[in-house]
C-alpha cells in the first residue's frame, strides 16, 4: 500500500467509474463516492494485461490501481458498459486490487422492462453491497439522498444551461475541474458573480465525446474559440434525467438514469440519442462542433456516423479527433483545430 492509502479508507470511498452509476446508493450506504478519473497518462504495467487495440482509458485505470496511485477505496461499482471494461473487472479481480468489485448491468435502451430490470438490480447490488460491510439500508435513507443528490446536479444542469446560452462564461477546463470535484465526492459550487465577461466574436462550439481531455479543451480556447457545450460524460451526460414519483426509491433512481442524456452505449436509444442532440442544436447557437474519439472505441465510432450527419443537415462543420489518453496528441490536435477554426470563422464572414 502506498502513503496515504490507509488514511483515505478512513472516508470510506467506494470507486465508480460509469456516469450510469447511483452515487446515490453509495451515498446512502455511508460511503463517499470517488470516480476513477485518472490523469492522462501511459500504461506500461497494463499494457501487459491486455491487447493492444484496447480503450487506453480503462488502461490507465488499471495502470492506476496497479501502481497504487488510487486513494484507498474499500470497493469498487463497476458498469459493463463496454468490452473493455468487463475485461477490467475481471483483472480487478483476479488481481486483487483495491476492494471487492460489484458488478452494474445497466441495460442499453430507457423502456419499461429496462427500468423493472435495473431496478431490480440497484436493489439487489445495494443489499450485497451492505450485507459486505454489515450495513442496513433504509428507503427512507435512501430517499433522503436522492433529494440531496438531486438539489446538487440541478445546480450544475442550471450552470451549464447558462453557459450555454451565452449568459455566463466558464473555460471548458473550469468545468472539468468543477465536475471533477463533485464526481470524487465535493460539492459543486460556483460563485457567479465573480465569472469573467462573456467574450463576443469567438465561435461557440459544441463538443463531444466520452471523456474529454483537458489538453484539447485548452487548444480549443487558446486558439480563440469557446467550448461552450461539452456533450460527454463529464460534461451534460453527467445530468439526470426526469423520473415520475413512485413508491420504490429503486424505481425511481432507474427511471432517472436511464432516461438521462444518452451515451454511445445505449445502442437500442439511437432515436433518443439523435433527439436528444436536435435538442441542444435548436436551442443553443452552436456555430461548429469538434468530436473526440477515443482511440479503439467502438461506440464512439458508431455514435459519429449519426453526430455527424445530424449535423451536416444543419449546415454545422464538424471536425473529429482521436486521442489515446496519454496527452500525445497535442500536436496534432493543435493543427487541425488551428486549421478547423480557420476554415470556421471565413464562412462566418462569408454568411
Amino acid at each position: 500500500m502506498k502513503p496515504g492509502q490507509e488514511n483515505n479508507k478512513q472516508e470510506n470511498l467506494l470507486g465508480w467509474f460509469c456516469s450510469y452509476t447511483p452515487v446515490e446508493i453509495i451515498r446512502a450506504l455511508g460511503f463517499k463516492p470517488y470516480r476513477i478519473l485518472p490523469p492522462l497518462g501511459r500504461a506500461p504495467q497494463a499494457d501487459g494485461f491486455f491487447v493492444g487495440n484496447l480503450c487506453p482509458y480503462v488502461k490507465v485505470c488499471l495502470e492506476s490501481a496497479l501502481a497504487g496511485r488510487l486513494p484507498g477505496l474499500l470497493g469498487v461499482l463497476l458498469v459493463p458498459s463496454c468490452n473493455a471494461m468487463i475485461h477490467l473487472s475481471n483483472l480487478w479481480r483476479d488481481l486483487k486490487l483495491p476492494g471487492p468489485v460489484w458488478i452494474l448491468d445497466v441495460p442499453r435502451s430507457y423502456n419499461s422492462l429496462a427500468v423493472e430490470y435495473f431496478s431490480r438490480r440497484l436493489k439487489e447490488v445495494a443489499y450485497e453491497v451492505a450485507a459486505f460491510y454489515g450495513r442496513h439500508l433504509r428507503e427512507e435513507d435512501l430517499w433522503e439522498t436522492i433529494e440531496e443528490e438531486r438539489r446538487h446536479k440541478e445546480l450544475f444542469k442550471m450552470l451549464l444551461e447558462e453557459r450555454a446560452a451565452g449568459r455566463i462564461f466558464l473555460r471548458g477546463t473550469q468545468v472539468l475541474n468543477l465536475l471533477e470535484d463533485g464526481l470524487k465526492g465535493g460539492e459543486i459550487s460556483f460563485d457567479k458573480g465573480k465569472m469573467a465577461a462573456v467574450p463576443v466574436g469567438r465561435p461557440r462550439l459544441l463538443l463531444i465525446g466520452s471523456l474529454l481531455p483537458a489538453p484539447l479543451l485548452e487548444i480549443i480556447e487558446q486558439a480563440g474559440a469557446i467550448s461552450s457545450l461539452e456533450d460527454a460524460c463529464t460534461g451534460w451526460r453527467f445530468l439526470p434525467g426526469e423520473a415520475p414519483r413512485v413508491t420504490s426509491p429503486y424505481t425511481y433512481l432507474a427511471h432517472l438514469y436511464l432516461s438521462k442524456p444518452p451515451c454511445p452505449r445505449m445502442v437500442a436509444d439511437k432515436g433518443r440519442r439523435r433527439k436528444y442532440l436536435q435538442d441542444l442544436l435548436s436551442r443553443y447557437r452552436i456555430d461548429g462542433a469538434i468530436y473526440h474519439v477515443m482511440k479503439f472505441c467502438d461506440a464512439g465510432l458508431m455514435d459519429w456516423v449519426l453526430v455527424k450527419e445530424e449535423l451536416e443537415m444543419r449546415g454545422i462543420p464538424v471536425l473529429r479527433v482521436e486521442g489515446d489518453y496519454t496527452g500525445g496528441s497535442r500536436g496534432q490536435w493543435s493543427t487541425r483545430v488551428e486549421a478547423f477554426l480557420e476554415r470556421l470563422r471565413r464562412q462566418v464572414d462569408k454568411d
